[in-house]
């Protein structure tokens, strides 16, 4: 019964992106963007759902989470043109206000539609909150791992290779492209700190915020999966040698190494 539900909210996932009319290239290269995205979350939360050794029911929350975390990214980027949540709105929950306007949770109960949204409200915040239930906690965690993977997938993919010929302003978010990188931003990386998206000023500072998720992974199967799939090498070589870079690759390492023994 699950596994046809599961399949329904996927027509009705994929209905949803396509019901924007009139989108210009730039919009329908970024709804591609996320809906792929989306596909690549899911098969994450899977895998770590897989290590877990999640039964049916568990799976299924999983997989409908990460199918929904995003969806409110559709109406974010074609109203506003930017992924940005601060110049914008906050893409999670719009992804909330969007599933409970159309009921799309209406066939669960209400524990386990209220798990769903509370996990997409909080994949986008800096920390879970502290009093959020167990069972909540633990998916958040899952949700936020299995999507840093993919965006770790993303980015990998657009600095070092496709940037050269095809440039998306929506995955620089407008700052400066000038080699640099912000002495904060830097700092923080040495220290083991999660970068917070207000101290990017650079695009490279942008590659190191998302390199700084590896002090936030939950689980040890997440930064294995990411190791096997080299997105960090592939991460690392877009960035100019500078020693910066060779600060930020040496703290990366030292922390990989220690991790490396939980894998």
């Amino acid at each position: 019964m699950k596994n046809a539900l599961f399949e329904n909210y996927l027509k009705w996932f994929q209905n949803h992106r396509n019901s924007y009319p009139n989108t210009p290239p730039l919009v329908e290269e970024n709804f591609t963007l996320k809906e792929l995205h989306t596909y690549e979350v899911i098969k994450n939360a899977e895998q770590i759902a897989d290590f877990l050794s999640f039964s049916h029911e568990e799976l299924f929350l999983a997989k409908t989470t990460a199918l929904f975390h995003d969806l409110g990214r559709f109406q974010q980027f074609y109203q506003y043109q930017t992924f940005l949540d601060r110049i914008s709105a906050n893409h999670a929950e719009l992804s909330v206000t969007i599933l409970r306007k159309d009921s799309v949770l209406s066939h669960l109960s209400e524990k386990e539609s209220s798990l769903i949204l509370d996990a997409i409200l909080y994949h986008n915040r800096y920390e879970i909150p502290l009093d959020a239930p167990k069972k909540t906690t633990l998916f958040s965690k899952i949700l936020r791992d299995s999507d840093k993977l993919d965006i770790w997938r993303v980015l990998a993919d657009y600095y070092y290779e496709q940037r050269r010929n095809n440039k998306n302003p929506a995955l620089e978010y407008g700052l400066l492209d000038n080699g640099k990188y912000s002495p904060f931003v830097v700092e923080s990386f040495k220290k083991n700190e999660c970068i917070k998206i207000e101290d990017r000023k650079t695009v490279n500072d942008i590659i190191v915020y998302h390199l700084s998720w590896i002090f936030n992974v939950y689980f040890p199967i997440t930064l294995k999966l990411a190791d096997e799939r080299k997105l960090f090498d592939k991460i690392f070589s877009a960035l100019p040698d500078s020693p910066e870079k060779k600060e930020v690759f040496a703290s990366f390492q030292e922390f990989m190494n220690k991790a490396a023994k939980c894998f």
